[in-house]
């Protein structure tokens, strides 16, 4: 399986994403409301949903 960052370059997967890290609020919010089993982490930042923490996601600082 063959994926692709920002720049076009292909990215190889073993298999489709099992776990995502968020690094921008509005997509957190998003991924916890479509696929709330696979968010394992966020940033500081990101606020929403409220049951972050309760959802066992890990904090990995922010940009800001």
């Amino acid at each position: 399986m063959v994926t692709h960052d920002d720049l076009g370059a292909d990215v190889p997967l073993a298999g489709p994403a099992r776990r995502i890290v968020s690094l921008v609020p509005s997509l957190t919010e998003a991924i916890a409301a479509t696929a709330r089993g696979r968010l394992v982490g966020a940033t500081d930042w990101c606020t929403h949903p409220a049951d972050l923490e309760e959802m066992g996601v890990t904090r990995v600082r922010g940009t800001k």
